[in-house]
């Protein structure tokens, strides 16, 4: 492993990454749907009023979309970092066994 993400690891060894990824992943799904849900209904409410619908018309809409972005590349990069970790210590747990085995 790279000296950088090993000394990343052993700084973040007990932060939950596997948490903090799935509650990510969630907050994309439902602001994903929220956005698409959000679309549908101004769209049909437009169509019906003869007007024009965008996809960020409103300024919440553009905060979930914030929201949507900012919790998409928080997912991503604990999830690398779970993966790194369990990574890290799987070697770990190795180097260990190998030591002692060979001072038996």
């Amino acid at each position: 492993m790279a000296g950088k993400a090993k000394e990343l690891v052993l700084k973040a060894k007990k932060f939950p990454f596997g948490i903090v990824a799935g509650a990510c992943g969630m907050v994309v799904f439902f602001a994903t749907f929220g956005l698409i849900v959000a679309y549908v209904v101004l769209a049909g409410i437009a169509g019906q009023t003869s007007d024009t619908a965008a996809f960020i018309e409103n300024w919440w809409q553009g905060l979930l979309l914030a929201v949507d972005i900012i919790a998409a590349v928080a997912a991503v990069a604990s999830l690398v970092m779970y993966i790194l970790k369990k990574a890290y210590t799987k070697d770990e747990e190795i180097g260990e066994e190998t030591e002692n085995a060979e001072e038996k």
